[in-house]
Formats: C-alpha cells, sequence, structure tokens
C-alpha cells in the first residue's frame, strides 16, 4: 500500500501507519480519558480493492461473504471511519453507552469443515480455509477464492468485520480496530471480572461492554491453536481449536460445506428473482423433469414442498384421499416427522408418551424387519416372509376391528431404528399385502436418498427393479441444507387428489431459487461422480469397520449400504445387550478429536454414518483409527473433556468413566432406578442444583 512521505509513520498494534489515521489508535488508559481533536487527522489513502486481495504471504484476515456485501467497496468502508471520527464527545462520554449503543458484530465465516488433512504451512491452511471440498471439480483455486471470502490488507483491518452500526469502547471512544486483534491469547486484553475460564473454554459474560472478535491470528501467529468467536445475544464463547486438525462430520449436506456451485446458483438466482410459486418459472419445470428421470416411469407427479416432514404430511394426505381408507402401518421405532400427523406415526417419538396419549386406533405398528436384534434374525431360514407376514397378520385384525389399510409407509432403510437393512425381498412382500388390501406404499427417502447407498439413486432401488412405492418422499440432501422437499406419486394418486375439489398450494414450495439450489445439487452429484464416491469410500469405511469388528468384542454388528452404515455395540455379542454407555462415550471422545458422530435405534447404541458425499478414503480411515484407539483405550486418544468433574467429587468416583455417568444422568433419567435394580445400595445420587453420584466401595 503506498504511503504518502509527508506524514509520519507511527507504531500501532497493526504494523507502521500513518500518525492521525483511524488505524494509529490504541488502548485508552484507565486513568485519563481519551480524546481525539476532529480536524487533524488526515483522510487515510485511497487503497484500490485489489490492494487488500492478496496472496497468503500477506493475508491477515478472513471476511465472509456477507461481510463483503456489507463493506461492498472500500469508498464504503471509509465512510463509516469517518462517521466513527465525527461523533460527537457527548456520545462518548454517555455514561450507559453499553446498554444504549451494544450493535451487532457479524462474525468471520470461517470454513468449519475441512475434508483434508490439516498442514502446517499458513499457506495450505488458508487455502483449506477458503477453497472448496477437496472432492469439488475445480479443487485447484486461488487463496482469494471471492464467493468464499476475501482476504484484508494488514493495513486495513476494519475491513474485516461487518458492525450494523458504531461501536464504543468503555471509555466512550469508537472502536474499530479493536474488532480484530492478532494475539496469542485472548485473556491478556480482558479484564479477569470478564472472563471466566472454564473446561478449556473462555466465556465471555453478558456485562462485558463490548463484543470481541479473535480471527485471523491462525494464518500468521505460529501459534498451534486459534480462538473463534460468533455472536451472540447473552453469553460468548472462544472455542480453542488446534490448527492442524479439522472438523469431520459424518452428518452433514449431500455435497459438502458451503459447496460453491451450490452457494452461487443460490445467489444469483436470488439477484434476479424469487416469487410464491403462484407464478411459474422455468426452474421448477427443469428440476421436476431432471428428478423424474432419476426415478421410475410410473412415479410421475411432483408436488414441492419445504420439509421432510411438509412432504410426509402431504403423502398421508394423498394417500387417505387416493384410498379412501384411514389406517396407516408403520415400523416400530419409525419417526417420519414432527408435525402432528406424523409424530402419531411415529413410534420413535410416541413410545416416549403414555398410552392414553399416543394411542391412536388406525396407527398400527408392524416389527422393525431387523435381522441383528429383530424378532427373525440372520439365522431364520426367510426373515422378508417372516416380518411381511407380520403385517398381513396386522392388515386382517384391522379387517377384522372394521379398519381399513390407507398406506403402510416406512424409510427405505430405516434411520433413526438404528440404520437397519431390510432383508432383500421384504418390500416386495409388503406391498403386495398393502396393495390387496386397497392401500398404497409411500417410500421416506428424506434420509436415505439420491445416491447415498452407492449402488442405487434411490434406497427403494435395492429391493430390485420389480419393487416401485406408490408415493416417494425426499428432504433433507435434496437442497444441500436450503429448506426444500418433495413428494413424487403416481398420475393416478394426483387425480384423486386434485378431484376432492380442495385446491393444494404451498406458497414457496418449488420457488425458484429452491429449484435452482436443488438442480446445483443434482449438478454437483453427477459432475463429480458422488454417488460413485459414495459407493468406493463407503464400501472402503464398511470393510476397516468390519475389521474393527474384529478386533473389538463391543462392535457387535456393522451393516450398510455406501454412505449409509451403522455399527451396533453390545457388551455381549450372544445376549446382544446394548452397550449403551460407551457408544456415548464413543461419540464425545471422537468429539475432542473435532469428529462429530452420533447414535440412535432404541437403545442409542448404534453408531450411525451418513457423511457427506464428498467424504474421502482419507477421512474414512481417520475416523476408524480414532475409534479403535478410543476402544482401546489407548493414551493417544485424545480424553474427554471432564464436564462432569465438579459433579464428581467422591474420591470413591475416582477411575469411573466421567463422560459414561454424565450422559447416564441427562439422557436418561430413569438411570437411578435400572442402577439400583442392578446394583441394590451401590449407587447413590445427591439432587440439587447439580447432581453428583457416589458410589460405594465394592462397585
Amino acid at each position: 500500500m503506498a504511503v504518502s512521505s509527508d506524514v509520519p509513520l507511527v507504531e500501532s498494534m497493526f504494523g507502521q501507519v500513518q500518525e492521525g489515521s483511524v488505524l494509529s489508535y490504541q488502548l485508552p488508559t484507565r486513568t485519563v480519558p481519551m480524546t481525539r481533536p476532529h480536524t487533524v487527522a488526515p483522510s487515510p489513502p485511497q487503497l484500490p480493492l485489489s490492494d487488500y486481495r492478496l496472496g497468503p504471504s500477506t493475508c491477515a484476515f478472513v471476511c465472509s461473504e456477507h461481510q463483503h456485501h456489507h463493506m461492498a467497496s472500500l469508498e464504503s468502508s471509509l465512510e463509516t471511519v469517518h462517521k466513527i471520527e465525527n461523533s460527537t464527545q457527548e456520545q462518548s462520554n454517555c455514561a450507559e453507552w453499553h446498554q444504549l449503543r451494544r450493535c451487532r458484530i457479524t462474525s468471520t465465516k470461517f470454513r468449519e469443515v475441512c475434508h483434508t488433512r490439516g498442514e502446517s504451512s499458513a499457506e495450505n491452511l488458508a487455502k483449506r480455509l477458503l477453497r472448496p471440498s477437496n472432492q469439488t471439480a475445480d479443487m485447484v483455486r486461488e487463496v482469494n477464492h471471492y464467493p468464499c471470502g476475501f482476504l484484508i490488507h494488514p493495513d486495513a483491518p476494519w475491513m474485516g468485520s461487518s458492525p450494523d452500526e458504531i461501536v464504543y469502547d468503555p471509555e466512550g471512544q469508537p472502536v474499530f480496530g479493536l474488532l480484530e486483534i492478532k494475539c496469542p491469547n485472548v485473556t491478556s486484553y480482558m479484564d479477569c471480572p470478564y472472563i471466566m475460564i472454564r473446561e478449556r473454554r473462555h466465556t465471555l459474560k453478558r456485562s462485558h461492554p463490548y463484543y470481541w472478535q479473535i480471527q485471523g491470528q491462525m494464518l500468521f501467529s505460529g501459534c498451534d491453536w486459534c480462538d473463534f468467536v460468533i455472536y451472540a445475544e447473552d453469553d460468548m464463547f472462544i472455542q480453542r481449536v488446534p490448527h492442524d486438525m479439522e472438523v469431520i462430520e459424518t452428518i452433514k449436506e449431500k455435497v459438502g460445506h458451503s459447496h460453491p456451485d451450490v452457494v452461487r446458483a443460490g445467489s444469483q438466482q436470488m439477484e434476479l428473482l424469487n416469487t410464491n410459486s403462484r407464478f411459474l418459472h422455468d426452474n421448477l419445470v427443469v428440476y421436476a423433469q431432471r428428478l423424474q428421470a432419476t426415478l421410475p416411469d410410473k412415479l410421475s407427479v411432483c408436488y414441492f414442498v419445504n420439509s421432510g416432514s411438509e412432504a410426509n404430511d402431504l403423502a398421508l394426505r394423498l394417500a387417505w384421499q387416493y384410498t379412501g381408507h384411514k389406517d396407516v402401518i408403520t415400523l416400530d421405532n419409525a419417526y417420519h416427522g414432527h408435525v402432528s400427523s406424523l409424530i402419531d406415526i411415529s413410534p420413535y417419538k410416541f413410545h416416549q408418551l403414555s398410552d392414553a396419549e399416543h394411542h391412536k386406533q388406525f396407527v398400527h405398528v408392524a416389527p422393525s424387519p431387523d435381522i441383528y436384534r429383530g424378532k427373525y434374525r440372520a439365522d431364520h431360514p426367510d426373515p422378508a416372509t417372516a416380518y411381511s407376514d407380520e403385517v398381513r397378520d396386522i392388515i386382517s385384525r384391522a379387517h377384522e376391528r372394521g379398519g381399513k389399510i390407507a398406506a403402510f409407509i416406512a424409510e427405505s432403510l430405516q434411520s433413526c431404528g438404528g440404520q437397519v437393512i431390510p432383508p432383500a425381498g421384504y418390500f416386495q412382500k409388503v406391498a403386495a399385502h398393502v396393495r390387496q388390501a386397497g392401500g398404497v406404499v409411500i417410500a421416506d427417502e428424506v434420509q436415505v436418498g439420491f445416491g447415498r447407498v452407492g449402488s442405487h439413486f434411490w434406497g427403494f432401488q435395492l429391493q430390485g427393479a420389480d419393487f416401485v412405492p406408490d408415493i416417494v418422499t425426499m428432504g433433507k440432501p435434496i437442497g444441500n441444507g436450503h429448506p426444500m422437499s418433495c413428494v413424487v406419486t403416481s398420475r393416478e394418486v394426483a387425480q384423486a387428489f386434485m378431484s376432492s375439489g380442495m385446491e393444494y398450494f404451498n406458497t414457496f414450495g418449488g420457488n425458484p431459487v429452491s429449484c435452482a439450489i436443488g438442480l446445483a445439487v443434482l449438478d454437483v452429484l453427477q459432475n463429480e461422480d458422488l454417488q460413485g464416491n459414495a459407493l468406493r469410500v463407503g464400501g472402503h469405511l464398511t470393510r476397516l469397520l468390519g475389521k474393527l469388528k474384529e478386533k473389538h468384542p463391543l462392535v457387535g454388528d456393522v451393516r450398510g449400504h455406501g454412505f449409509f452404515v451403522g455399527v451396533e455395540l453390545v457388551r455381549d455379542r450372544v445376549k446382544l445387550t446394548p452397550a449403551t454407555a460407551e457408544a456415548q462415550e464413543v461419540i464425545y471422545k471422537l468429539k475432542e478429536e473435532h469428529i462429530l458422530l452420533s447414535a440412535d435405534g432404541p437403545h442409542r447404541n448404534v453408531l450411525k454414518f451418513k457423511p457427506p458425499m464428498c467424504f474421502s478414503r482419507e477421512d474414512a480411515e481417520l475416523v476408524v483409527e480414532r475409534i479403535h484407539l478410543i476402544l482401546s483405550g489407548r493414551t493417544d486418544a485424545a480424553p474427554a473433556t471432564p464436564v462432569c468433574d465438579p459433579l464428581l467429587t467422591d474420591e470413591k468416583a475416582q477411575g469411573v468413566p466421567v463422560l459414561v455417568l454424565t450422559v447416564c444422568l441427562f439422557m436418561f433419567p430413569d438411570i437411578e432406578k435400572a442402577l439400583n435394580m442392578h446394583m441394590p445400595n451401590q449407587v447413590h445420587f445427591d439432587r440439587g442444583c447439580k447432581r453428583k453420584v457416589r458410589f460405594s466401595d465394592n462397585l
């Protein structure tokens, strides 16, 4: 950046800058109020846009695309600075300044999810922060990739923040450079009364007079960690993250976090036009055609809605109108959505209620086709027929009571029920029974569709070409996190629905922006061969987990297709005693490794793997390696955060897995009764504002 020779330079927290410029502002002393004349400071030199879009060797700050639009040009930034400089002394001396002027600060948007192993150099780190996923076609991009954020010149740090209005410090002086501090430790810039240090987190109290953004230091400070702050109305947390590690999520958007093609498609359409679906747009027609091309010919009518719950609710309405019947058959442990009609058919939810609350006479629950833990297991000669006969018997009993079956609804592969893979031929046999009774079959593909299973685009296609549902619902991955979903059905079902006389309308279902994003997702899936990646890497992941099963008796079963994989943990492979607490401990210890995993199933002992479709072989190997270390009790696995240490004060609790106890206490409220049933008078709970657990000597 060119600096005028007739203006002296001074040292500031940002290096040498012009004396009297806004960048020469320093922290005021506590004893002498700081005042500044408004006429002596010359205007900072004009900086062309190219001066702060630099390479990684000179980068100091990273700004989000939102901040780019907020500070669209350097001139607007300088105008903001002039407003700060021209603030009146009366405003500055306001006693209640922090209550009257507490503006919002937009946090720098770093990429939380990286799909490659970290590199130590600032250049490679910057590339990982700014570029798209390593699985994208145009992987190699400049570090100042524009749609994902841009780099800020070290001498113009105010560009890295986006306040909604002027910010002031406790002395009543305007604050700008303080929003971005390159420092090895944030605590040295805050007073002790303002900060609480707990469990490797720094908590900024609500009483703190201004909010901080700590960012960029990871790129140039040389320290092995970086602090991040996200804006909050109440308390704020500074998360310490080692920069040689990245966060790996095993459940995420379809094509990875913030894929540039998806972001670009949505933003371009937003700039052009968005409207409600009463006004037709080409995107709606084109997307419906693209979507229908992935499905059997019978499924030719699309209804676009905004969530998986909306989709499944509409599917029930279609079934009821088409059949004229009411009764619905669902699977045990199933979950289909959060609206009332779907809670009624979701045992995963209504089993938590009393019989009087959840009992609906028209809802019938069939056994989950689980061949590992279910009623009919892998050693049964024909589990598909046995489980489908259960559905046949339910239909018979319903008819005896005067009920008529409208629909059988099931996920093509049961997710919340524990990553259950139905036996081959199950859905064909069920469909025959249901259709003979005058009902339809609804395949819920909200979690399993769009190539996740690898070998096929849709989960129901695993059953074979001779099984085609009457209605298919889809959601979560359809828009890569954008609220969008769809119901696809046959023309016969759609015509019956339209003949009811009640027009169906959804204001933003299938709006131009949603369809543009949906089209971009389909393009990425095809162009980057992500379905093929799910087949290859998913198979590799399953094989690695199979080897893990050979090494650890705690691993009872590994099952799945592509990127839909479940690992069931058991304490006894014969009795199949669920290892619920152990599963939760694995999850929490993985979190300390920056790997986000969760468990599900009726006993919450099934580790579920549903990663982004750009998940790599290296990611799979890293995750399995860390699970192996945790199950082995190795010391080189990162210890879990001791969140229970203040609660477990009794010396007799030493050596007990702390995290297991935490999960038991807060996720399983009946654990006290269960523990005392097996270990009478050995477990004691102190009920108060904090729960404490004490164990007897012989435990």
